[in-house]
């Protein structure tokens, strides 16, 4: 890991969605010059250039600075016995792979 790396966490809560943002600072690797290297996944990103880590529901950007920002799902939960929460799809990208909720009030139907 990165001795000069540094990891910033930053929860955003907006309406009934959630993220987690977390910052790579340097994020580089000597065999992958002028680009982001993330070291669990293996990815290789170009200076603009954005992925989705396999299997894991996070989205990698890659900085003009060679910084490296994961966005994932964080964490939501919905208390209500009227909604119910649908098995989250790895398959997917982000955000389409994160848990959602499916509420039934009133007859109507919204996903949250």
């Amino acid at each position: 890991m990165k001795a000069l790396g540094v990891i910033l966490l930053i929860f955003s809560f907006i309406a009934a969605s959630t993220a987690a943002v977390a910052v790579l600072q340097n994020a580089t690797h000597p065999d992958h010059p002028n680009m982001c290297f993330d070291e669990n996944s293996k990815i290789a990103l170009g200076r603009g250039e954005t992925n989705t880590i396999p299997l894991a529901c996070t989205e990698l950007f890659c900085s003009e600075s060679l910084s490296l920002t994961y966005t994932s799902c964080g964490l939501a939960v919905i208390n209500d016995p009227k909604c119910k929460e649908i098995e989250p799809d790895l398959s997917k990208d982000y955000p389409e792979c994160c848990i959602k909720y499916k509420c039934e009030v009133d007859g109507k139907v919204t996903y949250m």
